[in-house]
């Protein structure tokens, strides 16, 4: 009796222990995940930019979801795949976050909806950069047409930008020359300076909180960048068609070797030398059948002396998305048929493009008189007859061909001049007017 007692002893207490297991096993699970939660630390400063969040989660039915949670609310949800821990990613905008300080955690709920918040970290700073600025680049001169100043224009691709320091020489570009001119906020893009009566020279930097900019290239009043060595100036760009671009300048520099003529497509920042020319040339013309239908180009002139060299300022130019090819072999003609007011000078020339919509005549009279238009006339046509003559004058005429707003080189020159002893030509005989 004694062991038939102690065997049912033994038996009640095992069912009752394998009945507490299925009732956990089989009831809800109770048990919250662990949570452990590492980057970004308390104090730390990061920069403005998508940032994970380095965190462990565990969970031994698996994890369902996680919230973020800055400065007390929520926001955003990130949900698990088959149970593993999601991805968590800090996304701050600027505005409400840049140079402020932010304090988060996240919660984490597994499959039976238990949570478990993590530690908050605090005191967490948002910068857009931990790096002071690149240099500015960019640095021109503008000129406003009748003004006693001239403007400082620069460019720069740092994100973080508290000011700029513009430095000024009066002599020549050695560093120990230049000295802190002014000090104008990170918005600043265009600085005036009055005009000067000699070449001054003018760089910048840039800074931040975190330090200072190396300079940006020197750049003179004129323009013009590189060392004191006076760049040509006044150069000027000019396309001719899809594939033609002439350039004029006016050389300054007494110790000029040679010159480069270089060149850059907008789509780069590299320069290349196109050509290298003699230093007492003031125009080339790029045709070197590199160039494409209406894209922009940049050139400038260097100038290479025997203590050192220097740049013209840069010009752009945007070349044609057609050709259009001068009119040639105009002649001129003056006639004196029997009807006197049929006298005349007759012009014929050769049409050498399909492109054109118009012909443009222009006279002027004698050498140094300039240019008008004095007929237009439409496509194909090659003659034309001025009737509008003086006896005794001289004319000079030119063809020039059109289309839209493009207007092509010019023809040849001719000119002819009136005999002194005809009758004068008048628009109306009967009133002389």
């Amino acid at each position: 009796m004694i062991k038939k007692f102690g065997l049912i002893v033994i038996l009640s207490i095992v069912t009752i222990s394998f009945s507490s297991c299925l009732d956990i096993i089989g009831g809800g699970d109770s048990i919250p995940p662990q949570v452990s939660l590492y980057s970004p630390k308390s104090n730390d400063t990061i920069v403005l930019a998508p940032q994970e969040i380095i965190y462990d989660a565990f969970d031994d039915q698996g994890i369902a979801k996680v919230e973020l949670y800055i400065d007390g609310v929520m926001q955003g949800s990130y949900p698990a795949e088959n149970g593993v821990r999601p991805k968590v990613t800090l996304n701050l905008d600027s505005a409400t976050f840049i140079n402020k300080k932010f304090s988060y955690y996240i919660r984490v709920y597994d499959l039976g909806g238990n949570f478990t918040n993590s530690d908050t970290k605090t005191n967490i700073t948002v910068i857009l950069s931990k790096d002071p600025p690149s240099a500015p680049f960019g640095l021109s001169i503008i000129e406003p047409e009748g003004s006693s100043e001239i403007i400082l224009s620069w460019q720069d691709s740092s994100k973080l930008v508290d000011g700029y320091e513009i430095w000024v020489s009066e002599i020549n570009t050695n560093d120990a020359s230049f000295y802190q001119y002014a000090d104008v906020s990170g918005a600043t893009r265009l600085f005036p300076f009055p005009k000067p009566g000699t070449i001054n020279y003018y760089k910048i930097k840039g800074y931040n909180r975190i330090g200072k900019s190396p300079f940006s290239t020197i750049i003179n009043s004129e323009g013009g960048t590189g060392s004191g060595v006076l760049g040509p100036t006044g150069l000027t760009a000019k396309a001719w068609g899809t594939k033609e671009v002439e350039l004029n300048w006016t050389n300054r520099a007494t110790d000029a070797v040679f010159l480069n003529v270089m060149r850059r497509a907008a789509s780069s920042s590299l320069w290349s030398s196109i050509a290298t020319v003699a230093a007492n040339r003031t125009s080339y013309t790029d045709n070197s059948g590199s160039l494409s239908a209406g894209a922009t180009y940049y050139y400038k002139i260097r100038v290479i002396a025997q203590s050192d060299s220097g740049f013209s300022k840069e010009v752009s130019v945007v070349t044609w998305p057609f050709d259009l090819n001068p009119a040639s072999n105009l002649v001129a003609v003056y006639a004196e048929p029997p009807a006197a007011s049929k006298k005349m000078v007759k012009l014929t020339w050769r049409d050498n493009s399909n492109q054109e919509e118009s012909n443009i005549v222009e006279r002027k009279e004698g050498a140094g008189g300039t240019y008008q238009a004095l007929a237009y006339l439409s496509q194909d046509i090659t003659a034309f007859d001025d009737t509008l003559v003086v006896p005794g004058k001289t004319y000079y005429y030119r063809i020039k061909i059109a289309r839209q707003d493009y207007i092509s080189k010019p023809s040849n020159e001719v000119f002819v001049t009136i005999p002194a002893g005809s009758k004068p030509i008048f628009r109306d005989e009967r009133t002389k007017r």
